[in-house]
């Protein structure tokens, strides 16, 4: 359904009725799903979103806080200790 939602997104961004820090944002977070082994999976299976997908590339690996804290990307995402 998320990516139904993204498509529809993508759509109003086009026609002007989405503003462009809106859709980026939103670009951003689809890219993370989208680089997750199950979003991986989903790409592979659902060729109907692939212009979603190719909006969303643009997007990816941006290295910014939001998915380093989302998918664990840190550095320092290591094992924490209990005290």
């Amino acid at each position: 359904m998320w990516a139904n939602q993204g498509l529809k997104q993508l759509r109003l961004f086009e026609l002007g009725a989405l503003g462009s820090r809106d859709w980026e944002n939103l670009a951003r977070e689809l890219a993370m799903a989208f680089s997750t082994p199950g979003g991986k999976r989903f790409r592979e299976r659902n060729h109907c979103y692939d212009d979603l997908y190719a909006e969303t590339d643009k997007y990816e690996n941006k290295n910014d806080a939001i998915s380093e804290w989302a998918l664990g990307n840190s550095p320092n995402n290591g094992p924490q200790s209990a005290g």
